[in-house]
């Protein structure tokens, strides 16, 4: 084998995107009568056209090699809807402001016996390929979320808790197939804005996807990819924030009576020493339950998944090399969500990058 022959193997290994991802899949062969495929004469015809795009690097020689890669630049808008279960560990609040030494842990003696959250995220992503085989992106967005609290002690309540803010990210995926299957991976890492928060929130998600791509005759641009796979979500540990009282609890006032009571059963009940612990806590919830004083409170908390992995399958249709529509649904876990997408692809035309190296 001469060293022409080592360089195309390198590169076939690292352009294996033939069946690339949900978003970029090829058709496979298709055998006319003759006993020649469909495919191989196509492969043969795309290797005699010049590339015509800048990338991905190498990209017109991977072409001329007869590999037929998807548009290097795309456009997407996705839409995501699903729910999600937290726990919430070592919180403090306070009255004053964020200093530990005017937080209080209350983590003894209130607690979230469940938060399930509803989250709404509506984002745009732009992506391009620098290599055959790795992609990058960046997105932006908004998310809108919704979590139904119970809280219990000092006093039980149920209430929705309501989040909204920007968020912006970046993204990168490696990907590679060998004939009709294809595998994918994807590391994302986003920043929300809240209000009321103090620092942006940060989730990191890692996605690892196997699938296979189906193809319709005579249609060589349009093809049907499914998929499964592990997705793994982390969320930033360390809360930090303050919140009014009003949208904290944000109780009717027909359950404020109650829940007044159960706060000075609760508050008559302590030791002298800790009573005084807890007095600017306690004057600020009885004075919102009975007089509708509303108040800022301060808190640091931990957070994290229930359980972090959770399952995936999709479906991808390539309509075409510049539409494809995407669904992923998630589930298993803590989590359950559907994700809906619309992918437009091009390519900003010009002399491909690393075009005239020489094997």
């Amino acid at each position: 084998m001469n060293k022409l022959d080592n360089i195309k193997i390198v590169l076939l290994m690292f352009t294996l995107i033939i069946t690339l991802t949900p978003i970029n899949a090829q058709n496979v062969a298709n055998r006319n009568e003759k006993g020649t495929t469909v495919h191989d004469l196509y492969l043969d015809s795309i290797s005699k056209i010049p590339y015509p795009y800048r990338f991905p690097i190498l990209g017109e020689k991977i072409r001329k090699m007869g590999f037929d890669i998807p548009l290097p630049n795309g456009i997407m808008a996705l839409y995501t809807v699903g729910k999600q279960n937290i726990t919430v560990s070592n919180l403090k609040i306070g009255t004053k402001d964020w200093d530990p030494e005017n937080l209080i842990d209350v983590s003894k003696i209130a607690y979230f016996s469940s938060l399930e959250a509803t989250v709404e995220v509506a984002n745009a992503r732009y992506d391009f390929w620098l290599l055959p085989f790795l992609n990058f992106s960046i997105l932006g967005g908004y998310v809108k979320s919704e979590t139904m609290v119970n809280l219990a002690l000092p006093f039980k309540a149920t209430f929705p808790a309501y989040s909204n803010g920007p968020l912006v990210g970046w993204g990168v995926t490696a990907a590679g197939g060998f004939g009709q299957i294809f595998i994918t991976a994807d590391y994302q890492m986003a920043w929300t804005f809240m209000p009321a928060l103090e620092k942006p929130s940060n989730t990191k998600l890692f996605d690892i996807r196997v699938g296979h791509t189906f193809t319709f005759n005579n249609k060589r641009d349009m093809n049907l990819s499914a998929m499964i796979g592990a997705q793994y979500l982390k969320l930033s540990s360390r809360s930090k924030g303050s919140v009014s009282i009003e949208k904290l609890l944000g109780l009717p006032d027909d359950a404020k009576k109650d829940a007044a009571e159960q706060l000075e059963d609760w508050y008559n009940g302590l030791p002298p020493a800790e009573q005084e612990l807890f007095a600017d806590i306690y004057n600020k919830l009885d004075g919102w339950l009975n007089d509708g004083k509303d108040d800022n409170l301060y808190y640091d908390f931990n957070k994290k998944m229930y359980y972090p992995w959770a399952m995936t399958a999709g479906l991808n249709w390539q309509i075409n090399k510049r539409w494809m529509v995407t669904g992923v649904y998630t589930f298993l876990g803590s989590r359950e969500q559907l994700t809906l997408g619309l992918n437009y692809r091009f390519g900003f035309k010009g002399k491909t990058l690393l075009s005239g190296i020489e094997f």
